[in-house]
């Protein structure tokens, strides 16, 4: 529920050149989502990087990043040990792509 919807509208309201106000069609009308929320055509996927790097420092994300990249390396390590499993790539960062060999 929206406390003040004038004020909501008011705060996220922008319409760049592009999107002008048309007398029909998809630009056409008084009801634009877009006029809603933050979000126009693409998902807001920083925010949830900033907020992360915010709510726990630069320090204890880079060490999950390194700790990532290392269980990686293991799973390699593993997968190239087994009988049954083979490295489809080499790992370089923290992908691991495998495969398991098909019974003849």
């Amino acid at each position: 529920m929206i406390y003040d919807r004038s004020l909501h509208l008011d705060t996220f309201t922008s319409r760049p050149n592009y999107l002008e106000q048309q007398q029909e069609g998809l630009g056409g009308g008084d009801l634009w989502f877009c006029d809603y929320g933050l979000e126009l055509s693409r998902g807001f996927r920083a925010l949830k990087v900033w907020t992360a790097i915010k709510s726990i420092g630069t320090q204890a994300f880079s060490a999950s990043i390194t700790d990532n990249c290392k269980q990686t390396a293991l799973m390699a390590m593993l997968v190239e040990a087994s009988d049954v499993l083979d490295l489809s790539f080499p790992v370089s960062s923290n992908i691991c792509c495998f495969y398991a060999h098909t019974a003849t």
